[in-house]
């Protein structure tokens, strides 16, 4: 009876959901984001919310955000943090590979949460876009949520894409959908952000650098060996 009671605690029926947002957009070290976005729910009951994120590029592997938003119903209160960990960079014809981690405070209509976030993410930019990008990417994030001695476990299937909107790549928008998979909640969503800092990129990775620089040499050391025969 006591491993019954315990598993109707963790799998009890509930609400759990925290967009990715612009988590896949890499900050290079010192670089800062600052970025809104509008949700819809659509499972019942459905409700409306707005959410910030202020973040900042603390290494060439990891990426941390602060996290604060309000909305109606369940969605009445959100504040925490979350981070992103880089696995595999997204460079050349290989995909990105990323790890999620948040945590945050919940306030729902009659009761306060706390919720952990955690997650795979894999996002590919397309350049076929001429000077606008798309960042694809796609997150599978399972929860668990803390009320009291109840645990509610979820996840859900996530997929967005992120799009410079100038040359400089300092603004750009997200669209995202997600698709309840176990106690959690479908929506769509749509927001807007600005990078800034020492330099605004999209993507500074190191590794993705690297790359960059050693193909650039090449061409260089190519076009001067052309020139001399």
């Amino acid at each position: 009876m006591k491993s019954i009671y315990l598993l109707s605690l963790l799998f009890c029926s509930s609400i759990t959901h925290a967009a990715v947002f612009d988590a896949a957009d890499y900050l290079a070290p010192g670089n800062q984001a600052l970025g809104v976005f509008g949700e819809a729910l659509l499972s019942d009951p459905s409700s409306q919310g707005v959410e910030a994120r202020y973040r900042m590029g603390i290494s060439d592997d990891l990426n941390a955000a602060g996290i604060i938003g309000t909305g109606s119903d369940n969605r009445q209160f959100r504040l925490g943090a979350e981070a992103v960990y880089n696995l595999l960079p997204d460079v050349d014809h290989q995909f990105g590979l990323s790890g999620l981690g948040s945590a945050l405070i919940l306030k729902r209509q009659s009761y306060t949460a706390f919720q952990l976030r955690v997650g795979p993410m894999v996002n590919k930019t397309l350049t076929g876009f001429e000077m606008f990008p798309a960042n694809i990417y796609v997150a599978i994030p399972f929860y668990f949520e803390f009320h009291g001695s109840t645990i509610t476990t979820g996840s859900q299937l996530v997929l967005g894409t992120a799009w410079d909107l100038s040359d400089r790549k300092d603004w750009y928008a997200v669209t995202e959908g997600g698709v309840q998979l176990a106690n959690s909640e479908s929506y769509i969503l749509l927001g807007f952000g600005i990078r800034f800092g020492a330099s605004s990129t999209r993507t500074s990775h190191k590794r993705y650098n690297q790359t960059k620089d050693s193909t650039e040499d090449d061409r260089e050391y190519k076009s001067e060996d052309f020139q001399k025969k």
